[in-house]
């Protein structure tokens, strides 16, 4: 199964008592989702679930030694269409506090049917923080509202307080009428509890953050931003997603579905792709076990010593150890394998834009022409596309690009454009060829021989906006050996405008 979310934090000065607590915490939020049966499956017992799963199974194990107790809970819940397992573990060691770690696998069992599945928040990590309010005061689970040269001070506290989690941070709007930062905020503080945190700032502050660091670090008029921990491997601004006003506004008609859309974006953002990379097991926990297990063997062969030398019950123990090493090769393999996806995964992540990628089942009953019509349409507060662009999408197949690709690849230049007037004169710190390439974009300028042909002006001077415009950088999507799905987007920044200039979306030019 592949880990698509996991959740950990511990409780402050924390005891015995407070492990026996949080154990009774768990099995309220057990009993809240079904009940355990006497039926056994394997190692197993099935669980009657109050969902519409088809078949829920449930176990526990307890571990004990002199380097800790460790108490795990797993539920694996199926349906047709995928499985769900939720591993949860708690954790005490001598001399540390008690740690809870809740991890969520899953496993798609109709494979070429992809699916919808979006994973919110446990609810029991709700009930813990109710149940422990004053031992998680490093764990976010509550909104802060930033208000004036006070609410300042506070807010650059948690933003450079050497925190573990994301921060999220929302803006008050202009528009009072169409004002979603209050329902936002409190949506995500909820959603995202132990994730992130979650914060309002006011325009009072988002005007000093810019005044004093640079729009590029801020936040106004409704946006929405998320700040990574980690200031020395994110420094430059760039490294922090940002969402303006007006790409918020396109996600719904009004306040409650932009902001319904805006949580399932982040969540599935912060949660499902960010958690499993950056959420893992505790090494305190592995280390439990093992002890464990080794003194649980220990243990036996002193019992055995001194009771017989009977050549049989050696032979029964040496059985017993070979079912283990045989069980811990399993579990070796099952962990090489998850490394093998993780990595997968991990690339995989790395390619994303900063944005929301745009869904390709979104796109996949629309042509090229359409997928450009609705980019002109969508974009049009950051992109001017030449006077002739239907004639350049003429020279090629309808379903060139991919068509949802060519769409990913111009909201990219979207999503650049509003770091660049973020930016200003201070620029993004790298070119726009890096920092298209670092969210995975294929592009490049032209070459040096492709200069010095004489047909070069001619052949790459379109009329954007009325005016000529020669154009070097260019995109490059499809298959190079067929012209017809060979697709090339020429494209630049005009600072004035403040917009990106599309001169040509079309074959592969000579």
């Amino acid at each position: 199964m592949r880990k698509i979310a996991a959740f950990r934090f511990g409780l402050n000065d924390s005891d015995l008592n407070d492990l026996d607590h949080l154990s009774k915490v768990v099995a309220k939020w057990f009993e809240e989702k079904g009940e355990k049966t006497t039926e056994q499956v394997d190692d197993f017992w099935l669980f009657k679930t109050k969902s519409d799963y088809s078949k829920s199974l449930y176990k526990d194990e307890n571990f004990s030694s002199s380097e800790g107790i460790l108490k795990r809970y797993i539920l694996r819940e199926e349906r047709q269409e995928y499985h769900l397992r939720t591993v949860i573990e708690l954790s005490k060691s001598e001399g540390s506090n008690v740690t809870t770690y809740i991890q969520i696998e899953y496993e798609n069992v109709l494979p070429g049917i992809p699916s919808r599945l979006t994973i919110k928040k446990p609810k029991l990590i709700s009930d813990i923080i109710s149940a422990f309010p004053n031992k998680l005061t490093e764990i976010p689970s509550k909104p802060f509202d930033f208000y004036e040269e006070s609410g300042l001070g506070e807010y650059l506290k948690l933003f450079f307080n050497q925190r573990n989690h994301p921060l999220v941070v929302l803006s008050h709007c202009d528009d009072s009428e169409q004002d979603w930062s209050e329902l936002l905020m409190n949506q995500l503080a909820f959603d995202l509890a132990g994730t992130a945190y979650v914060c309002r700032i006011d325009p009072e502050i988002a005007w000093q953050i810019s005044e004093t660091a640079g729009n590029q670090w801020s936040c106004f008029n409704g946006g929405v931003r998320v700040f990574w921990p980690d200031p020395k491997k994110n420094k430059y601004p760039y490294h922090h997603p940002l969402w303006t006003a007006d790409k918020i506004r396109r996600r719904g008609k009004d306040v409650k579905s932009i902001a319904e859309s805006v949580c399932v974006m982040l969540r599935k953002r912060l949660i499902m792709d960010l958690s499993p990379f950056s959420v893992t097991t505790p090494k305190m926990n592995l280390l439990i076990q093992k002890k464990s297990q080794e003194e649980l063997f220990e243990s036996r062969i002193k019992e055995i010593r001194g009771q017989t030398q009977d050549a049989s019950v050696y032979e029964e123990m040496l059985k017993e150890y070979e079912q283990e090493l045989e069980n811990y090769k399993t579990q070796l393999r099952g962990r090489e394998n998850d490394i093998a996806i993780l990595q997968y995964e991990l690339e995989e992540l790395n390619k994303k834009s900063l944005s929301e990628i745009a869904e390709p089942q979104n796109q996949s009953d629309k042509d090229l022409r359409d997928v450009v019509k609705e980019a002109i349409s969508k974009f049009s507060s950051s992109i001017l596309f030449a006077d002739k662009i239907d004639k350049s999408l003429d020279t090629l197949a309808r379903d060139a690009g991919p068509p949802f690709k060519v769409y990913e690849y111009l909201e990219k230049l979207d999503v650049l454009a509003d770091d660049l007037v973020a930016a200003g004169n201070k620029g993004i710190g790298i070119t726009l060829l890096k920092w298209l390439t670092k969210n995975g974009v294929k592009c490049s300028g032209e070459s040096d021989t492709t200069k010095r042909s004489p047909r070069y002006k001619e052949t790459r001077t379109f009329k954007v906006d009325g005016e000529e415009v020669l154009f070097d950088k260019h995109m490059k999507l499809g298959d190079a050996y067929d012209i017809k799905h060979c697709v090339r987007i020429y494209f630049d920044w005009d600072s004035v405008k403040q917009k990106f200039l599309i001169g040509y979306i079309g074959e592969h030019l000579e």
